[in-house]
């Protein structure tokens, strides 16, 4: 599965040490559950007209493979019970493997509450969670949002912390998959950045000293 070498692939640039946690989202908060319940209606309402052409009309969507609706990325959908079984799956698979001997995994799949970044935080800011070495060791923040930088930084952990921003979408696409070039071209690299850079960059643009760690 494209999933799992996406994964293997992300291990290998982070290379976890002591622990490593996995971490879907989950029911969001009743605040913003309202919030993600609009934002759902209306895209199943374009997603059931069909994306507009050059001329405004509504297209029906090509044939071949139907494309994965944004709602099935809710908690609670079959999809994500699908994925979390997947996820499962390929933990259980890897440590049979031995391929991370002295690794502890966690998975907080979909049903536990929670976005998946703020669970992950939630992780740090508890410290040792996975014993006094660990959280005194150096931390890395695997995620697709941009925000979790600056959530990372507002977040005080025993150890140095990073953030690998990891956007699984091409760059460019290399073909259609018909002769033209690769079907699924290779994803953007990972970017990895320092809170701890974040912080002194911060601390020059607003002419004070870093916060202290």
């Amino acid at each position: 599965m494209l999933v799992f070498s996406r994964l293997d692939a992300l291990m290998a640039a982070a290379r976890p040490r002591a622990a490593c946690v996995l971490a879907l989202d989950g029911p969001a908060p009743l605040a913003k559950l309202l919030t993600q319940r609009r934002r759902r209606r209306r895209a199943g309402r374009k997603e059931g007209e069909g994306r507009p052409d050059r001329k405004g009309a509504r297209a029906a969507p090509p044939p071949g493979e139907p494309p994965l609706s944004s709602l099935a990325l809710t908690p609670g959908s079959p999809f994500m019970a699908f994925v979390e079984a997947a996820l499962e799956y390929y933990v259980c698979a890897r440590l049979g493997a031995g391929r991370w001997p002295g690794l502890q995994l966690e998975l907080s799949g979909a049903g536990v509450p929670g976005e998946g970044e703020v669970k992950l935080l939630a992780r740090l800011a508890a410290g040792h969670w996975a014993g006094p070495a660990a959280s005194a060791g150096t931390h890395c923040l695997v995620g697709g949002d941009s925000d979790l930088l600056l959530m990372a930084a507002a977040c005080r952990a025993d150890g140095p912390v990073f953030v690998m921003v990891d956007d699984p979408r091409p760059a460019r696409r290399s073909g259609s998959g018909r002769g033209g070039g690769d079907r699924y071209p290779p994803p953007t690299p990972p970017r990895l950045f320092s809170v701890a850079a974040l912080d002194a960059a911060l601390g020059r643009a607003l002419g004070g000293a870093p916060p202290a760690r």
